[in-house]
């Protein structure tokens, strides 16, 4: 009774043929990390801008109220 599976059968399926007929070349694309880093860099630097620039509306007005109350308080005397 033959064998479903012989070792010549398998050696030849496996192992005659060259290394390039047995394997799936492998095309990397490019990547998408690099563009989403690129992405979330610019949305940080934008938030970053949006909050020193909240920062400094809010110290201007600070040092505004500040001068104010301190004119108030020299008119008292």
């Amino acid at each position: 009774m033959p064998h479903l599976f012989s070792i010549k059968g398998i050696k030849s399926t496996f192992f005659s043929s060259p290394a390039s007929q047995n394997t799936s070349v492998v095309v990397s694309e490019p990547s998408n990390a690099q563009d989403n880093l690129q992405e979330v860099l610019k949305k940080l630097e934008a938030d970053l801008a949006k909050s020193i620039w909240l920062e400094k509306q809010a110290h201007d007005k600070g040092k505004r109220k500040a001068l104010q109350w301190a004119q108030k308080q020299s008119e008292g005397y």
